[in-house]
């Protein structure tokens, strides 16, 4: 405004309570509490709460926490002396997912005249319990170096990760368990309920003793998730047939297992296509059909066994195929072997070339899957997902909402339809262009989000004929809607600059009835237009003569004249 020569005419309404001694006032000024949290786990968040001008008969001050009409949390704490802050901790432990609403309540002072602050929304992303991982290798090789990455990056992982330095000796890395772990598996069988996962990378069988070994294949039988990766030393040729576990693996071990060392192209099978391992993976782009992210080979079982399912295959250059991923159920929990060592290796080919790499996503996803996360309380055979990379968003940015439609049984037989509309805080409604792809039956959809404040997006998944088959509802919040109500007191300072830099004038509620006649006095004098003649300027008229004597002085030398 300044720069446009606009005066602005400011006025001050509302009292500036931190020094009004006649204020009184108890405010909530800030919370700091985490945007994700995990169902059933500890959650702490602290308030700082602000106290102007309170009597000295007032001790305590009370802070409640609310879910709906449920409180879940309180404190009482001793009154901050004034103009000072007091910080209080509120803990609470959330038993339900989604994106929670969370309300804190300062309750009032009978001197108080301003309340709107003493309340303060809190939102918060309940997930899912954090996945329990113990990656076990038998050496110091790229491959761990990328799934521990991976993992640890991965929000809803908890890895820890264990390498063999020497005979009965590991580095343990990533977060600590309360097992004991010194032997690498468990060495007691109660302490495998410390995880959901294991995987096993290239480490013999000899590294454990029998009965960790047998208390594993038990604990997997239970209803938990194990995985077997491709090595010299996995597999047959780990000595893993002469084990328990060889009958909880989807595949057969025999003599005639080889490695391959060929470059393979990763080829998903009409099973793999739509399994929650590879779902909305693209491992058939130009760039992999072409060669580039290949796998450096693969450790070669016999076959698999009866029952077990073939998610992806191993393609050489001539054609030749070899099982790289399979999968089956074993007993209530669920086995997993990928048979190759390098994803690391190809993951860093591709992104070094540019390409999007599918390589961090399936480890991420197998996971899921090994841990049952894919189905947790789901009731329904189809149903639809959404999700963004982040339910908290700036105002005025552009962001994606995926949808997935899940489809436990097999029971579609086309591919169903999904509209997706967005609900602004204002109640405004939005239609949002979005298709699902027939394959991995996942699609995507762009929103400006323009207004502060909670929306919501709901999905409507239809049949063919038009009968619905789900529908569900998705939450995000933009900006931070509670800055209005976060500094209620006047800033008349503020104001008063303003309107000095910009040649205006500042007003209190008694003296702004004169702004009228003060705008009228005004007028003219922020913008003037002013308009200078060229057509006499001496300095355009030599100007001109310069320029039709180089054009002379050019034609002439070119013989143009």
């Amino acid at each position: 405004m300044r720069d446009l020569g606009v005066p602005v005419f400011t006025v001050g309404v509302g009292t500036d309570f931190t020094t009004d001694e006649n204020m009184t006032n108890l405010a909530i000024l800030s919370v700091d509490s985490p945007n994700v949290a995990y169902v059933n786990n500890s959650v702490s968040m602290t308030v700082s709460v602000g106290a102007f001008n309170v009597p000295e008969r007032r001790k305590f001050a009370r802070l409640r926490l609310l879910s709906g009409d449920e409180e879940i949390d309180a404190k009482n704490f001793r009154m901050p002396e004034s103009g000072t802050v007091e910080r209080v901790s509120m803990d609470f432990t959330p038993s339900s997912t989604g994106f929670n609403k969370y309300k804190l309540k300062l309750d009032t002072l009978s001197e108080e005249s301003i309340l709107r602050d003493n309340e303060r929304d809190v939102y918060i992303d309940v997930r899912e319990p954090r996945l329990r991982v113990l990656y076990i290798e038998g050496v110091l090789r790229s491959e761990y170096g990328f799934i521990r990455r991976t993992l640890e990056t991965d929000p809803d992982v908890r890895i820890t990760s264990l390498v063999r330095t020497r005979k009965d000796s590991f580095l343990l890395q990533g977060a600590k368990a309360e097992a004991d772990l010194s032997r690498g598996l468990p060495d007691k069988e109660e302490d495998f309920e410390s995880f959901d996962v294991v995987l096993l990378g290239d480490v013999p069988a000899a590294t454990f003793r029998e009965y960790q070994v047998k208390n594993l294949v038990k604990w997997v039988d239970e209803g938990h998730g194990l995985m077997m990766t491709g090595g010299h030393n996995a597999f047959y040729h780990g000595g893993w047939h002469e084990t328990e576990l060889a009958r909880a693996l989807p595949v057969r071990m025999s003599s005639r297992d080889a490695q391959v060392s060929d470059p393979l192209i990763v080829q998903l099978t009409p099973a793999g296509l739509n399994h929650p391992i590879f779902k909305g993976l693209d491992f058939s782009s130009a760039a992999m059909r072409d060669g580039k992210g290949a796998l450096g080979g693969c450790s070669e079982p016999d076959g698999v066994k009866s029952g077990a399912s073939v998610l992806a295959h191993g393609k050489t250059a001539r054609g030749k195929k070899h099982i790289l991923c399979a999968v089956h159920k074993f007993g209530s929990g669920r086995v997993a072997v990928f048979t190759g060592d390098t994803t690391g290796k190809a993951n860093r080919e591709l992104v070094g070339l540019g390409y999007k790499s599918p390589y961090p996503d399936f480890w991420s996803q197998m996971i899921r899957w090994l841990a049952g996360f894919d189905d947790m309380r789901k009731e329904k055979d189809v149903y639809l997902k959404l999700a963004m990379e982040s339910r908290f968003v700036k105002a005025g940015s552009t962001v994606e909402i995926r949808s997935e439609v899940s489809d436990n049984k097999g029971k579609l037989t086309s591919t169903p339809s999904v509209e997706l509309t967005v609900e602004s805080p204002a109640g405004e409604t939005s239609e949002l262009s979005h298709s699902i792809d027939h394959k991995s039956l996942t699609g995507s959809a762009s929103f400006a989000v323009s207004k502060v404040g909670l929306h919501k997006v709901s999905g409507v998944m239809t049949d063919a004929g038009g009968t619905e088959l789900d529908r569900t509802e998705y939450y995000f919040l933009a900006g931070q809607p509670w800055l209005e109500n976060s500094n209620l007191s006047l800033d008349e300072p503020s104001l008063k600059r303003l309107a000095r830099e910009t040649c205006g004038r500042y007003y209190n509620v008694v003296s702004a009835a004169q702004i009228p006649q003060d705008i009228a006095r005004s007028r003219g004098k922020g913008v003037e237009r002013v308009t200078v003649s060229l057509w006499n300027n001496p300095f355009v008229f030599l100007a001109l003569l310069a320029l039709l004597a180089i054009e002379w002085f050019v034609r002439r030398r070119k013989q143009l004249l």
